[in-house]
């Protein structure tokens, strides 16, 4: 559609029903509720999209959190800069599932949200949440990726 075009017209169908006199007033409320967009099924899609907002503010939160602890020194530095890896690129960085087991309880929550939101949002890859540019350098500060 270009700037000087008007979108198509609606579509529209047409639907006869016969409804037992005890339930019409139930069935027009129905009717108001989908006309007005408040039937269970247009919550449920406003629901579904809360749900989705929340999973990107929760994962992009632990993504910072797990970055930063990443660019430390301890031993859940590099376990956690191999997840952030992982999740950038397994082909190049394996992540063995069983490292989990050697993260703290509240580091692994937040690669948890990091997952969940990796998994369920396709906005954009994780490295793009942080800068290009600085999760690779985190890469080289890991020794994760190896200069050439």
């Amino acid at each position: 559609m270009n700037a000087n075009s008007l979108p198509a017209p609606a579509r529209y169908e047409t639907f006869t029903t016969q409804v037992p006199e005890s339930r019409a007033a139930a069935f027009q409320e129905l009717i108001n509720e989908f006309w007005c967009g408040a039937s269970r099924f247009d919550q449920a899609a406003t629901d579904h999209a809360k749900s989705l907002e929340a999973i990107e503010r929760d994962g992009v939160e632990s993504l910072h959190a797990l970055f930063e602890i990443s660019l430390g020194n301890s031993g859940q530095c590099h376990k956690v800069a191999r997840f952030l890896a992982g999740l950038f690129n397994g082909g190049d960085y394996p992540f063995a599932l069983n490292i989990f087991r050697g993260i703290d309880d509240d580091i692994f929550e937040h690669c948890m949200r990091v997952l969940r939101m990796d998994a369920r949002l396709t906005r954009q890859e994780v490295h793009h949440y942080i800068g290009p540019e600085k999760f690779i350098n985190m890469l080289y500060a890991s020794g994760l990726a190896k200069q050439d």
